[in-house]
């Protein structure tokens, strides 16, 4: 039973390390460009600018505010082919107009309605790898959380997440069980051992925050 459990949880240790392996490339990573403020540009930045016309708006758009008016627009959004998550939405009174910002990881789009026209100008600008990768790792947090996640990529890359978290705890507890057969005979290579676990759980609870809505700018606790 003994040998059953330690040859499952070593494979498991194995091919789930390998699984998670491109998720934590991806935050350990982007957590230096947060960390330091920067941002590589990998390209030149590009801007696109459209215009649609007889733009098919919700009826009661007036009276919807928050989710519901989120909800509402997709199909209009859909209808001139701009995909991605949809941010704060802001109603311009003076113009009577809506400012839609959309994000897709590398792409920042602005979509302008004029109601009473029903014209939208867009506005897509490419904003690179380096930036679509900190959207990726900022992403899965509770910002906003009744607006956020509204795109259905975005909520998967958000169990994705979650799992990466959950299977860096589970791959430093298997990694406790199977420690190498040095740690019984070298001096101090025990100690040495469990501060790397203990230094491991701290690390993929810290992940675990971020995953849940902790920013990255200050400690997770």
């Amino acid at each position: 039973m003994h040998r059953r459990f330690y040859t499952v949880t070593r494979d498991l240790h194995l091919y789930l390390g390998l699984f998670i392996s491109p998720f934590v490339l991806v935050f350990s990573v982007t957590v230096f460009f947060f960390v330091h403020a920067i941002a590589p540009k990998f390209g030149a930045e590009t801007t696109q600018t459209r215009a649609a016309t007889a733009v098919s708006l919700p009826p009661d758009l007036s009276k919807l505010s928050g989710r519901p008016l989120i909800d509402a627009l997709k199909p209009t959004l859909s209808s001139i082919n701009v995909p991605g998550e949809i941010g704060f939405i802001r109603h311009v009174v003076s113009d009577d107009t809506l400012v839609i910002p959309v994000s897709v990881p590398g792409r920042a789009t602005t979509v302008t309605i004029r109601i009473a026209q029903r014209e939208a100008t867009i506005v897509t600008r490419e904003t690179g790898l380096a930036d679509a990768l900190m959207t990726l790792h900022r992403s899965p947090g509770e910002h906003s959380p009744a607006l956020s996640m509204n795109w259905f990529p975005m909520r998967a890359w958000r169990w994705l997440s979650d799992t990466t978290a959950y299977l860096t705890l589970f791959m430093t507890v298997s990694g406790s069980l199977h420690r190498p057969p040095l740690c019984e005979t070298a001096p101090g290579c025990s100690r040495f051992a469990n501060a790397g676990i203990a230094n491991s759980i701290f690390t993929a609870a810290c992940s675990s925050s971020f995953s849940s809505g902790c920013s990255p700018s200050r400690a997770c606790f």
